[in-house]
């Protein structure tokens, strides 16, 4: 891809980490602001202690392989925010350096560095946060609450939409708050229509391929409307899977990253289809309420063989 091209500007090279890096923290700062907005400077702490942890991380990686750090891959910064906003603002601050650490120490620089690692460093670092922290990660504030910036807060604490669907519940929700974003949930995941037109511009901008998203929400939303969990109506059933699991979230930030993604067209599709169907089944049958970033550890080595089955297939058929 174009983005995996170092390029040039004023005679300054730039890692090739920049350009879409650069997009999507940029289209990440409106869901910041809404966060700071409806839960306080807490959402500032958390994303200050997650930048300084991921400069520490590269810095403690970089004396150790005797090597430069270039300013210009913010690929750690990146991957940095995108776990810290998939948590709930009430967890210690603790498990966002934990989250971090696991995500840069554990899912990106043992394999290399940008480019190299063999799945989704923020997902990774997000699934063993979950695994670790279960008790911190699944449950949250209610909104609007202005928290305070204490290391760990004593507030009461709910579950999500997702986790009262994950239990056999129905949410009480009306459509309203559920489109706006007004439900529990993690920090950056809830404000879906600001996320969707991120998401709009990430594909216009080309940070994203448009076929894994595209391919990748309409799977779950057709999961949602013919294997409903709740007894309501079917579009209740797409709005409430839609909005409340993390799946716009991870169709603007996990699925599609720039390095891991099949290089062919139809691989592409077939991927967002894959990883669809495995966001829907860990969601509804697995142990944890939100099944993205589970998913995209499990799909990723697909889009691999996709690539090189589709590979194949054309050399056998070009050679006759």
């Amino acid at each position: 891809m174009s983005y995996m091209k170092e390029t040039t500007v004023r005679k300054t090279t730039l890692h090739p980490s920049f350009r879409p890096f650069r997009d999507y923290l940029v289209t990440m700062v409106p869901l910041v602001l809404l966060a700071t907005y409806v839960y306080g400077l807490r959402v500032v702490v958390m994303l200050a202690i997650a930048t300084a942890t991921s400069s520490l991380c590269d810095l403690l990686v970089a004396a150790l392989r005797g090597r430069h750090i270039r300013l210009s891959d913010i690929s750690s910064f990146c991957f940095a925010w995108t776990v810290t906003l998939m948590l709930p603002v009430s967890v210690s601050y603790s498990v966002v350096i934990f989250a971090v650490c696991a995500t840069l120490l554990l899912g990106k620089h043992p394999f290399g560095g940008f480019g190299n690692y063999p799945l989704h460093p923020a997902a990774f670092g997000f699934a063993l946060t979950a695994i670790s922290f279960s008790d911190q990660v699944f449950m949250y504030p209610l909104k609007p609450a202005r928290l305070g910036l204490g290391w760990k807060l004593d507030i009461a604490l709910y579950q999500s939409p997702a986790g009262i669907l994950h239990d056999g519940g129905v949410p009480l929700v009306d459509r309203t708050d559920l489109i706006l974003g007004n439900f529990t949930g993690a920090v950056g995941g809830t404000f879906c229509l600001i996320i969707f037109a991120c998401l709009f511009l990430l594909i216009m901008h080309r940070a994203v391929c448009w076929q894994i998203p595209v391919f990748y929400l309409a799977t779950c939303a057709a999961w949602a409307f013919f294997l409903p969990r709740i007894p309501a109506a079917k579009e209740d059933s797409v709005l409430f899977e839609m909005f409340c699991c993390g799946i716009p979230y991870a169709a603007s930030y996990l699925v599609a990253e720039v390095t891991l993604i099949p290089q062919k067209p139809v691989a592409r599709c077939l991927y967002g289809i894959v990883a669809g169907v495995l966001t829907m089944l860990i969601s509804t049958y697995g142990i944890y309420e939100i099944g993205a970033p589970f998913a995209v550890l499990l799909a990723t080595p697909i889009g691999y063989w996709l690539d090189r089955l589709l590979s194949k297939r054309r050399e056998e058929v070009k050679n006759g």
